[in-house]
């Protein structure tokens, strides 16, 4: 399956979904149905960062199981702290991690983007590594 047979190349919100939402509808509930190396990472990562929090963020709009890990909340936190994302994708077997910067004030808002591989930092190398050595990981 590629992209492009879950995704129309053009999509109006006025018209009835097209074969292309249909099949990755499809995908998802075949997905959702076997997702125990899914689950089976956010114990691990639940068990790496037990001071964290580990929220399984999956929304299925995307074509991907999502993870994030949230920093705790300590007494002096910084107004700005880094999220770790891990993506999974359904569609092929690509696992990505990128790191949100959230500003914490009145409201949250997101402050930066860092798409390079957070290898160097914790918790992306604990993803990372994870993913890489799942071997049921690129059957999501």
């Amino acid at each position: 399956m590629t992209v492009q047979d879950s995704w129309p190349s053009r999509e109006d919100e006025h018209q009835e979904p097209g074969p292309e939402a249909h099949r990755r509808r499809s995908l998802w509930n075949q997905k959702l149905q076997e997702r125990q190396s899914w689950d089976a990472l956010l114990d691990q990562m639940e068990a790496a960062f037990p001071h964290d929090t580990v929220a399984d963020i999956t929304a299925t709009l995307d074509a991907c199981f999502r993870c994030a890990v949230y920093p705790r909340n300590a007494p002096g936190a910084p107004a700005s702290r880094w999220v770790t994302v891990g993506c999974a994708s359904i569609i092929a077997p690509v696992f990505t991690v990128f790191r949100l910067q959230f500003e914490y004030g009145a409201e949250r808002s997101l402050r930066q983007l860092d798409l390079e591989p957070p290898l160097s930092t914790e918790p992306g190398r604990t993803l990372s590594l994870d993913a890489l050595h799942n071997p049921k990981s690129d059957s999501l």
